[in-house]
């Protein structure tokens, strides 16, 4: 990824932390959660127990949802 692209999805990520169910939305006939950043889709993990989000792939919108 361009490092300002990075930059991007890292600030996003970190703005979502207080409340990520405001802002994800659920990947069908998946178990993962979906970001936009751009044109770019941040795949996230999330365990709604003890709020803790991973980082499951990151990608452009057309090929970032290939083999989950």
């Amino acid at each position: 990824l361009p490092q300002k692209t990075a930059a991007r999805i890292v600030t996003s990520v970190e703005k979502i932390r207080d409340s990520p169910l405001d802002h994800l939305y659920p990947l069908q006939g998946s178990p993962y959660y979906k970001l936009r950043v751009g044109n770019y889709r941040v795949i996230l993990d999330l365990r709604k127990k003890i709020m803790l989000v991973y980082m499951i792939k990151v990608g452009k919108q057309e090929n970032v949802y290939d083999r989950i």
